[in-house]
């Protein structure tokens, strides 16, 4: 280990004025504190907050519009057909919501997963497909059917 070769106790003493076994446990700590140990890191919370943010950086970037706002409820209409974007890659087994709502850990995580893996991302939908799904919206819109 690198922090125990010849001199490199020294160091740490002579350096930072601490012992290197000092120095690891204030690390521990600090990590704790920035939500950044294994335990916080994988709470429900901690998924939803990283989802989110996935979500919404993604969104900012492919529309190029700050501060845009995810709305799940009207996904259909406020998303894609406004901007002309979809969401790509979202898993099967885990329903369409607001990650705010995700009620399991696992769904949560697999969900984060998929996002962090680039499986599940956003895309521009070429003027043919949006002008396709226009159609079929407004024709499910008419009939009083949701997409």
């Amino acid at each position: 280990m690198w922090t125990t070769t010849d001199n490199s106790v020294e160091f740490w003493e002579d350096v930072f004025g601490h012992q290197i076994v000092n120095i690891a446990h204030q690390y521990k700590q600090w990590t704790c504190t920035q939500n950044q140990n294994l335990l916080e890191h994988d709470s429900l919370g901690s998924l939803c907050k990283q989802i989110t943010k996935a979500i919404s950086s993604g969104l900012e970037k492919i529309t190029n519009k700050k501060h845009i706002v995810m709305n799940y409820h009207s996904y259909e209409t406020a998303i894609i057909k406004t901007y002309g974007v979809c969401l790509v890659g979202w898993p099967e087994d885990v329903r369409f919501m607001n990650p705010s709502v995700i009620g399991t850990v696992a769904e949560a995580q697999k969900l984060r997963d998929v996002l962090h893996s680039g499986t599940c991302f956003w895309r521009k939908l070429s003027r043919s497909e949006l002008d396709l799904f226009t159609t079929e919206l407004n024709t499910c819109h008419a009939a009083s059917k949701t997409i």
